[in-house]
């Protein structure tokens, strides 16, 4: 294991075991950097979970009801099949 890697396994940031200030402040940007990526990722799959939960919601809608206009054409047909 090398100082950049750093201890994985016990839950410790590799920042800590940096030996220099400059290296300690380069990786800190860095972090933060990959954690806005990782931020702004997370919110675009949200968003796209969102939207797609909104559409299945109006296609559930449009299938029941069409699926209701059916059961009431056969329940009401034959009653007026009778007439």
């Amino acid at each position: 294991m090398n100082d950049i890697e750093g201890d994985r396994s016990g839950g410790r940031s590799f920042v800590n075991l940096v030996k220099t200030p400059e290296e300690k402040q380069r990786l800190i940007e860095a972090q933060y950097q990959d954690h806005k990526k990782r931020t702004v990722l997370r919110s675009d799959t949200t968003m796209n979970l969102t939207r797609k939960r909104w559409h299945l919601l109006v296609v559930g809608c449009v299938i029941n009801l069409f699926a209701g206009s059916l059961y009431a054409w056969s329940v009401f047909g034959a009653a007026l099949a009778d007439r």
